[in-house]
């Protein structure tokens, strides 16, 4: 059981690199016997940045399996045409001063949208993909070909400083042991759930608890850098049984409330099924 320290230290956590890939539009096609012309500099930025913006829009649909699925297959196609054209003849082709230009040019938007598609594919990693093999896959090729890195051993993303990383000792433990706390009464009042009105009230309750857990971990982190992964497995060893003893009970509240229909309110359901991927 170590669901949890994805849900902090990997998959919310993940450290998107903007590494400086392909343009994903295709220049028109040369004359036969000519060679293909390579976009500027400028335009392979530009054209980057419109792909991320595609690939944060398509990503940003996905709550479940069918979406999943459907949005890693544009993805794909997405990131195929990203890597059609190599960048290194466009870098040396173009002088260091005119790169230097649009890459302070784009900055601000670069780090928004690099910012916004870690964030993507954190949410969906969180699920494991939503069970989606494809979307799998696809967060797979982005490791490999690193845009994305889940804070491997040695990484600039990884704490070493000594001060910060006893700060990540104290505060990792106690950001777990509130998130456990609030889950057992969050499955006491899921119990206490009769009808529409008290599920509705439920549901409210489970989403503000989830986003309250996700700012106090991007803080954690942002202030702290990521934990090595040890220590994150370390500090959850002995709440293992916890942890367990939680999940079993959400798994049996959302079984009876299913059997319910929920009471007739899609919130709680919705809410309910995306706390359960959470465990």
């Amino acid at each position: 059981m170590n669901k949890p320290a994805i849900f902090l230290l990997a998959a919310m956590a993940t450290a998107a690199h903007a590494a400086e890939q392909p343009s994903p539009v295709s220049p028109p096609a040369a004359p036969a016997g000519q060679q293909q012309p390579l976009p500027t500099y400028d335009e392979h930025y530009r054209n980057t940045l419109a792909a991320l913006d595609s690939l944060n829009s398509i990503l940003a649909t996905v709550k479940d399996k069918a979406s999943a699925d459907q949005a890693a297959e544009q993805a794909f196609a997405i990131y195929a045409e990203l890597n059609k054209i190599p960048l290194p003849p466009i870098i040396k082709q173009t002088p260091e001063e005119e790169q230097h230009r649009v890459e302070q040019q784009y900055a601000d938007r670069k780090n928004a949208t690099m910012q916004q598609f870690q964030q993507h594919i954190g949410n969906i990693s969180v699920y494991e993909g939503y069970t989606s093999d494809r979307m799998c896959e696809f967060i797979v090729k982005l490791q490999e070909d690193h845009w994305i890195d889940y804070n491997p051993p040695g990484s600039a993303n990884t704490q070493t400083d000594p001060a910060k990383l006893q700060i990540l000792e104290r505060e990792i433990p106690a950001f777990f042991d509130t998130m456990f706390e609030e889950m057992e009464h969050l499955n006491s009042l899921l119990q206490t759930v009769q009808n529409t009105a008290s599920a509705d009230a439920a549901a409210e309750k489970l989403t503000a608890f989830m986003q309250t857990m996700e700012t106090a971990r991007d803080q954690i982190i942002e202030k702290n850098g990521m934990p090595p992964r040890d220590m994150g497995d370390r500090i959850m060893q002995p709440r293992l049984q916890r942890m367990e003893t939680i999940t079993t009970a959400t798994e049996t509240i959302r079984k009876k409330l299913e059997q319910k229909n929920y009471y007739g309110s899609e919130t709680l359901k919705n809410a309910i099924q995306k706390f359960s991927r959470l465990l």
